[in-house]
């Protein structure tokens, strides 16, 4: 990787002013001057409250999914990270910025350079007035290596062609990565979403959960057709390849948010609320293994949800057992009280169910 030395003012008005090109311009603008103002107030020797400061209310605001909103850990988190900021800040401040220790990533965009991983160090170097600094172009070589590593992990226990070999089944857009993909299935999912938005029409600005997110597929076009993504999977070899993946589409790193967790945690312990929850291929899954707790789950997720889509073969005899057809189940005993059954979809020709309350 290239080093280059570049201005601070010029880098920070790239990253952090006109944006990444796949980012929310507004929130990454939100997210560096948080980190400048606390720069700026150290830089001046005030006292910086971790309850009400800018970096505080940048994480309640934006970053709040993160932890499944409970407010409380959430200010225990700014606490503990203003104390590290400002032992990384008194230490830049009283021994310069050393590069041979710690250097800058950049990613060129169009040939100007934008922050890659760096934020903290930016800030610092712009509160104390640094004209130039050194940093390495970032071309993103561990990223993919990374994502290799971990879509390698997960192939492992995924779907089984006919011909005996494991692949991921959900495409994987990045172009070194497309070798662990079933052949086609890009095209499948390319209509899939056509279908999902005839349902949906417009997605902007809407907040989305994407249940058993699996690599991430429908988890980063629902980010594209503009909303804003929770994603939860309990496999964490998938969240871990997702989370590079989020840094080799150059995404904003909290929008998806990915989460390791299994559902009922993640709904037990959030005030969020969703305009769309997905659980595809995930709910005969749950009811195949305890009916009754899939009612409590599917419960707990529609009263936080307008609207639940679910994709599964209903006809299959080891999704309906002795009781009858599981959409009808769920108008039974769900806060649910309405189901549109929209057809096949593909891959897998499993029908995609609309329910509504």
């Amino acid at each position: 990787m290239k080093k280059i030395n570049v201005n601070v003012d010029q880098l920070w008005e790239n990253t952090y002013i006109r944006g990444r090109i796949t980012s929310d311009t507004e929130k990454t603008s939100r997210f560096g001057n948080a980190f400048l103002e606390i720069a700026q107030q150290f830089d001046a020797g005030e006292e910086v409250d971790p309850k009400d400061c800018a970096l505080t209310h940048y994480f309640l605001g934006d970053y709040y999914g993160k932890f499944s909103g409970n407010r409380e850990i959430c200010l225990r988190f700014c606490a503990d990270y203003l104390k590290y900021f400002k032992q990384y800040f008194d230490s830049i401040k009283k021994r310069g910025f050393d590069t041979s220790i710690s250097i800058m990533l950049v990613d060129m965009l169009y040939g100007e350079p934008y922050i890659s991983d760096g934020n903290r160090r930016i800030a610092i170097l712009k509160a104390l007035g640094q004209k130039e600094v050194e940093v390495l172009i970032d071309d993103q070589t561990r990223w993919i290596k990374e994502a290799e590593k971990f879509a390698a992990k997960c192939i492992k226990t995924s779907y089984l062609t006919s011909e005996g070999k494991h692949v991921l089944y959900q495409p994987l857009l990045y172009p070194t990565l497309k070798k662990f993909s079933t052949p086609n299935f890009e095209n499948y999912y390319i209509e899939a979403m056509k279908t999902i938005m005839g349902v949906c029409g417009s997605l902007e600005g809407k907040k989305v959960l994407d249940i058993g997110s699996c690599y991430g597929y429908y988890s980063f076009q629902f980010v594209r057709h503009g909303a804003i993504v929770t994603a939860v999977d309990y496999h964490g070899d998938r969240t871990n390849l997702c989370n590079n993946l989020v840094r080799l589409y150059n995404m904003d790193w909290s929008n998806p948010l990915f989460i390791c967790n299994v559902i009922e945690k993640v709904i037990e312990d959030t005030t969020l609320n969703w305009d769309y929850t997905f659980m595809f291929n995930i709910f005969h899954h749950l009811y195949g293994q305890n009916p009754e707790e899939s009612w409590k789950t599917l419960n707990q997720i529609a009263n936080k949800s307008e609207v639940v889509l679910l994709t599964m073969d209903s006809t299959h005899p080891r999704n309906i057992g002795e009781q009858g057809d599981i959409p009808a189940l769920i108008l039974e005993n769900s806060i649910l009280e309405s189901c549109e059954d929209v057809g096949p979809i593909l891959p897998f020709k499993r029908n995609l169910f609309v329910f509504r309350k």
